[in-house]
Protein backbone atom coordinates (compact mmCIF):
# COMPACT_ATOMS: atom_id res chain seq x y z
CA UNK A 1 0.00 0.00 0.00
CA UNK A 2 1.25 3.67 -0.96
CA UNK A 3 2.06 5.70 2.53
CA UNK A 4 -0.75 8.58 3.24
CA UNK A 5 0.89 11.47 4.63
CA UNK A 6 -1.17 13.81 7.42
CA UNK A 7 -1.01 16.93 8.97
CA UNK A 8 -2.22 18.45 12.51
CA UNK A 9 -1.68 22.23 13.98
CA UNK A 10 -0.42 20.91 17.77
CA UNK A 11 -2.53 17.77 19.50
CA UNK A 12 -5.61 19.31 19.74
CA UNK A 13 -6.03 19.86 15.85
CA UNK A 14 -8.84 18.46 13.40
CA UNK A 15 -10.73 19.11 10.64
CA UNK A 16 -12.68 22.20 11.35
CA UNK A 17 -9.34 24.38 11.65
CA UNK A 18 -8.14 23.24 8.17
CA UNK A 19 -8.09 25.45 4.97
CA UNK A 20 -8.36 24.15 1.33
CA UNK A 21 -5.38 25.06 -0.88
CA UNK A 22 -3.02 23.01 -3.17
CA UNK A 23 -5.20 20.28 -4.11
CA UNK A 24 -8.85 21.66 -2.60
CA UNK A 25 -8.53 24.60 -4.45
CA UNK A 26 -11.55 24.85 -7.06
CA UNK A 27 -13.65 22.17 -4.91
CA UNK A 28 -15.72 24.82 -3.22
CA UNK A 29 -18.62 24.49 -5.69
CA UNK A 30 -18.34 20.41 -4.46
CA UNK A 31 -18.49 20.36 -0.59
CA UNK A 32 -18.99 16.60 -0.50
CA UNK A 33 -15.76 16.18 -2.33
CA UNK A 34 -13.85 18.96 0.10
CA UNK A 35 -15.10 16.98 3.05
CA UNK A 36 -13.43 13.79 1.01
CA UNK A 37 -10.67 15.09 0.83
CA UNK A 38 -9.62 16.74 4.30
CA UNK A 39 -10.74 13.44 5.90
CA UNK A 40 -8.26 12.07 3.70
CA UNK A 41 -5.83 14.00 4.50
CA UNK A 42 -6.16 13.89 8.43
CA UNK A 43 -6.03 10.17 8.48
CA UNK A 44 -2.86 7.90 8.66
CA UNK A 45 -3.69 4.53 6.56
CA UNK A 46 -2.55 1.48 8.57
CA UNK A 47 -1.86 -1.86 6.60
CA UNK A 48 -4.50 -4.01 6.15
CA UNK A 49 -4.89 -6.65 8.55
CA UNK A 50 -6.49 -8.26 11.56
CA UNK A 51 -5.60 -5.41 13.55
CA UNK A 52 -5.80 -2.36 10.66
CA UNK A 53 -7.60 0.87 11.48
CA UNK A 54 -8.09 4.72 10.80
CA UNK A 55 -5.40 6.99 12.91
CA UNK A 56 -5.69 10.74 12.76
CA UNK A 57 -2.25 12.49 13.47
CA UNK A 58 -4.69 14.45 16.22
CA UNK A 59 -5.22 10.92 17.87
CA UNK A 60 -1.73 9.59 16.96
CA UNK A 61 -0.22 12.08 19.29
CA UNK A 62 -2.83 11.37 22.02
CA UNK A 63 -2.01 7.98 22.24
CA UNK A 64 1.99 9.06 22.12
CA UNK A 65 1.19 11.69 24.47
CA UNK A 66 -0.54 9.12 26.86
CA UNK A 67 2.53 6.58 26.74
CA UNK A 68 4.87 8.87 27.96
CA UNK A 69 2.73 9.77 30.89
CA UNK A 70 2.70 5.84 31.89
CA UNK A 71 6.01 5.24 30.94
CA UNK A 72 7.33 7.88 32.72
CA UNK A 73 6.08 6.30 36.27
CA UNK A 74 7.87 3.03 35.74
CA UNK A 75 10.88 5.38 34.17
CA UNK A 76 11.31 6.56 37.55
CA UNK A 77 14.22 4.82 39.78
CA UNK A 78 15.73 3.51 36.57
CA UNK A 79 19.29 3.21 36.95
CA UNK A 80 21.09 1.68 33.80
CA UNK A 81 24.96 1.75 33.03
CA UNK A 82 26.32 4.10 29.71
CA UNK A 83 29.68 3.34 27.68
CA UNK A 84 29.90 6.75 25.64
CA UNK A 85 32.18 7.61 23.39
CA UNK A 86 32.88 11.57 21.97
CA UNK A 87 34.57 12.65 19.20
CA UNK A 88 35.90 16.16 17.93
CA UNK A 89 38.58 16.69 14.76
CA UNK A 90 41.52 14.28 15.99
CA UNK A 91 40.42 14.24 19.81
CA UNK A 92 38.13 11.40 21.22
CA UNK A 93 36.93 10.81 25.06
CA UNK A 94 35.60 7.66 26.45
CA UNK A 95 33.07 8.24 29.12
CA UNK A 96 32.00 5.24 31.63
CA UNK A 97 28.73 6.50 33.55
CA UNK A 98 25.92 5.57 35.49
CA UNK A 99 22.30 7.49 34.05
CA UNK A 100 19.34 7.41 37.17
CA UNK A 101 16.03 8.80 36.01
CA UNK A 102 14.33 10.85 38.64
CA UNK A 103 11.43 12.33 39.14
CA UNK A 104 11.15 16.25 38.67
CA UNK A 105 8.08 17.97 39.71
CA UNK A 106 8.99 21.22 39.23
CA UNK A 107 9.58 20.78 35.93
CA UNK A 108 6.94 17.92 35.22
CA UNK A 109 9.68 15.85 33.85
CA UNK A 110 11.28 12.90 34.69
CA UNK A 111 15.15 13.78 34.63
CA UNK A 112 18.23 11.76 32.81
CA UNK A 113 21.17 12.17 35.34
CA UNK A 114 24.36 11.23 33.92
CA UNK A 115 27.02 10.62 36.81
CA UNK A 116 30.43 9.89 35.00
CA UNK A 117 32.72 7.98 37.11
CA UNK A 118 35.61 7.19 34.42
CA UNK A 119 36.86 9.12 31.79
CA UNK A 120 39.28 7.55 29.25
CA UNK A 121 40.18 4.80 32.12
CA UNK A 122 40.49 7.62 35.23
CA UNK A 123 38.55 7.09 38.18
CA UNK A 124 37.25 10.89 38.65
CA UNK A 125 35.03 10.14 41.29
CA UNK A 126 32.74 7.66 43.11
CA UNK A 127 28.71 6.71 42.56
CA UNK A 128 26.34 9.70 43.68
CA UNK A 129 23.20 7.66 42.25
CA UNK A 130 22.15 6.43 45.67
CA UNK A 131 22.49 9.29 47.11
CA UNK A 132 20.45 11.06 44.54
CA UNK A 133 17.39 8.20 44.37
CA UNK A 134 17.28 8.64 48.07
CA UNK A 135 17.31 12.38 48.15
CA UNK A 136 13.93 13.45 48.66
CA UNK A 137 12.71 17.63 48.80
CA UNK A 138 16.47 18.09 47.50
CA UNK A 139 16.10 15.68 44.68
CA UNK A 140 16.40 18.71 41.89
CA UNK A 141 18.99 20.38 43.68
CA UNK A 142 21.18 17.56 43.57
CA UNK A 143 20.56 16.25 40.24
CA UNK A 144 21.34 20.13 38.56
CA UNK A 145 24.91 19.63 40.78
CA UNK A 146 25.55 16.24 39.52
CA UNK A 147 24.63 17.13 35.63
CA UNK A 148 27.10 20.11 35.69
CA UNK A 149 29.82 18.40 36.82
CA UNK A 150 29.07 15.61 34.43
CA UNK A 151 28.74 18.12 31.79
CA UNK A 152 32.07 19.88 32.21
CA UNK A 153 33.38 16.35 30.97
CA UNK A 154 32.29 17.01 27.57
CA UNK A 155 34.38 17.73 24.55
CA UNK A 156 32.97 20.89 22.78
CA UNK A 157 30.63 22.89 24.86
CA UNK A 158 30.60 22.37 28.67
CA UNK A 159 27.17 23.40 29.17
CA UNK A 160 25.76 20.91 26.57
CA UNK A 161 23.04 18.93 28.78
CA UNK A 162 20.83 17.25 26.14
CA UNK A 163 22.75 14.30 25.35
CA UNK A 164 20.80 11.89 27.41
CA UNK A 165 18.73 9.47 25.82
CA UNK A 166 15.34 10.04 26.70
CA UNK A 167 15.69 14.04 26.48
CA UNK A 168 13.19 13.76 23.07
CA UNK A 169 10.09 12.84 25.47
CA UNK A 170 9.87 16.25 26.77
CA UNK A 171 8.29 17.26 23.78
CA UNK A 172 5.51 14.71 24.82
CA UNK A 173 4.56 15.75 28.60
CA UNK A 174 2.11 17.91 30.05
CA UNK A 175 0.68 20.44 27.55
CA UNK A 176 3.77 20.88 25.36
CA UNK A 177 2.71 18.71 22.59
CA UNK A 178 -0.27 20.85 21.88
CA UNK A 179 2.71 23.70 21.06
CA UNK A 180 3.57 22.15 18.18
CA UNK A 181 2.56 21.19 14.57
CA UNK A 182 2.36 17.89 14.15
CA UNK A 183 2.62 15.66 10.87
CA UNK A 184 2.34 11.84 10.55
CA UNK A 185 3.01 9.26 7.96
CA UNK A 186 2.50 5.68 8.02
CA UNK A 187 5.83 3.23 7.57
CA UNK A 188 5.84 0.06 5.74
CA UNK A 189 6.59 -1.85 9.08
CA UNK A 190 3.29 -0.62 10.93
CA UNK A 191 4.84 2.21 12.67
CA UNK A 192 4.00 5.51 12.54
CA UNK A 193 6.07 8.40 12.41
CA UNK A 194 4.79 11.16 13.98
CA UNK A 195 7.37 14.52 12.81
CA UNK A 196 6.83 17.64 15.00
CA UNK A 197 8.24 21.71 14.69
CA UNK A 198 8.37 23.72 17.33
CA UNK A 199 5.95 26.84 16.87
CA UNK A 200 5.55 29.11 20.13
CA UNK A 201 7.85 30.89 22.97
CA UNK A 202 9.44 30.38 24.75
CA UNK A 203 11.04 27.17 23.44
CA UNK A 204 11.76 24.52 25.41
CA UNK A 205 15.54 24.69 25.15
CA UNK A 206 17.58 28.32 25.43
CA UNK A 207 21.23 28.93 24.22
CA UNK A 208 23.45 30.22 27.09
CA UNK A 209 22.38 33.62 26.74
CA UNK A 210 18.54 32.79 26.96
CA UNK A 211 17.76 33.21 23.65
CA UNK A 212 15.56 30.34 22.07
CA UNK A 213 16.54 27.37 20.17
CA UNK A 214 14.08 25.87 18.32
CA UNK A 215 13.35 22.26 17.63
CA UNK A 216 11.97 19.85 15.38
CA UNK A 217 11.82 15.92 15.37
CA UNK A 218 10.24 12.84 14.95
CA UNK A 219 9.38 9.79 16.66
CA UNK A 220 8.40 6.57 15.42
CA UNK A 221 5.52 5.15 17.66
CA UNK A 222 3.54 1.77 17.62
CA UNK A 223 -0.06 2.18 16.78
CA UNK A 224 -2.11 0.44 18.72
CA UNK A 225 -0.28 1.88 22.03
CA UNK A 226 1.27 4.49 21.36
CA UNK A 227 4.99 3.18 22.39
CA UNK A 228 7.93 5.06 21.33
CA UNK A 229 10.80 3.11 19.79
CA UNK A 230 12.61 5.75 18.08
CA UNK A 231 13.21 9.23 18.59
CA UNK A 232 14.89 11.83 17.20
CA UNK A 233 15.47 15.98 17.59
CA UNK A 234 17.01 18.52 16.33
CA UNK A 235 17.18 22.21 18.05
CA UNK A 236 18.72 25.17 16.31
CA UNK A 237 19.56 28.64 17.17
CA UNK A 238 21.65 31.73 16.06
CA UNK A 239 22.58 34.39 18.12
CA UNK A 240 24.60 37.79 17.03
CA UNK A 241 26.94 39.58 19.24
CA UNK A 242 29.85 42.14 18.32
CA UNK A 243 33.89 41.53 18.79
CA UNK A 244 36.10 44.23 20.57
CA UNK A 245 36.55 46.34 16.70
CA UNK A 246 32.12 46.12 16.49
CA UNK A 247 31.91 43.71 14.01
CA UNK A 248 29.54 41.55 14.00
CA UNK A 249 29.90 37.91 14.84
CA UNK A 250 26.87 35.57 14.21
CA UNK A 251 27.06 32.10 15.62
CA UNK A 252 24.74 29.17 14.70
CA UNK A 253 24.75 26.03 17.02
CA UNK A 254 23.04 22.84 15.61
CA UNK A 255 22.22 19.88 18.18
CA UNK A 256 20.78 16.91 16.79
CA UNK A 257 19.69 13.71 19.10
CA UNK A 258 19.17 9.78 18.26
CA UNK A 259 18.12 7.50 19.89
CA UNK A 260 16.40 3.75 19.45
CA UNK A 261 14.49 1.84 22.09
CA UNK A 262 14.32 -1.93 22.00
CA UNK A 263 12.27 -4.43 24.77
CA UNK A 264 14.11 -5.07 28.06
CA UNK A 265 12.57 -8.66 29.32
CA UNK A 266 13.26 -8.15 32.93
CA UNK A 267 11.11 -5.14 33.66
CA UNK A 268 8.91 -5.18 30.75
CA UNK A 269 9.51 -2.20 28.87
CA UNK A 270 11.20 -0.42 25.44
CA UNK A 271 13.83 1.45 26.72
CA UNK A 272 16.91 3.52 25.16
CA UNK A 273 20.22 0.75 23.76
CA UNK A 274 22.02 3.49 22.03
CA UNK A 275 22.51 7.08 21.41
CA UNK A 276 24.33 9.28 18.63
CA UNK A 277 24.49 12.94 18.55
CA UNK A 278 25.92 15.96 16.43
CA UNK A 279 26.60 19.54 17.81
CA UNK A 280 27.82 21.78 15.50
CA UNK A 281 28.79 25.17 15.80
CA UNK A 282 29.45 27.47 13.19
CA UNK A 283 31.03 30.81 13.84
CA UNK A 284 31.45 33.17 11.29
CA UNK A 285 33.09 37.08 11.82
CA UNK A 286 33.89 39.08 8.80
CA UNK A 287 35.81 37.16 5.97
CA UNK A 288 36.82 34.18 8.65
CA UNK A 289 34.71 31.29 9.73
CA UNK A 290 35.57 28.33 12.45
CA UNK A 291 33.32 25.49 12.33
CA UNK A 292 33.05 22.83 15.87
CA UNK A 293 31.62 19.57 15.08
CA UNK A 294 31.54 16.97 17.85
CA UNK A 295 29.75 13.17 17.84
CA UNK A 296 28.80 10.74 20.17
CA UNK A 297 28.37 7.35 20.46
CA UNK A 298 26.22 6.27 23.41
CA UNK A 299 25.58 1.95 24.52
CA UNK A 300 23.19 1.39 27.48
CA UNK A 301 23.00 -1.94 29.52
CA UNK A 302 22.43 -3.46 32.94
CA UNK A 303 19.01 -1.78 33.74
CA UNK A 304 17.71 -2.42 37.00
CA UNK A 305 15.33 -0.53 39.77
CA UNK A 306 16.46 1.37 42.82
CA UNK A 307 14.36 0.11 45.78
CA UNK A 308 13.44 2.34 48.22
CA UNK A 309 15.20 0.62 51.20
CA UNK A 310 18.35 1.65 48.83
CA UNK A 311 19.12 -1.09 46.75
CA UNK A 312 19.45 -1.08 43.41
CA UNK A 313 18.12 -4.88 42.11
CA UNK A 314 20.42 -6.33 39.18
CA UNK A 315 19.04 -6.98 36.18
Amino acid sequence: MRDSGSDASGAAAGPAGSRASGPLAGCRDRPERMLLLLTAALTVLLPAGPGAHRLTTRDAVRRAVAYVSSYDTQLARLVADEHYVQRSNDEARVLESQIAWVPAERLADVLAVRDVQNVDGRVVGRSRVADLLRAGPSTFALASEILRASAAFNLGTRSRNLNVPTFALVYLRGDRAGRLRWRSRARSDGRIRLTFEERDRPTIVRDNDGRPMRAQGEFWIEPASGRIERSAVTVSGTRESFDDAGHVVRRKLTYTLTVGFEPNDHLGLWLPVRMSEQYEQDTRQRAHSTNVVVTGEALYSNYRRFETEGRVIER
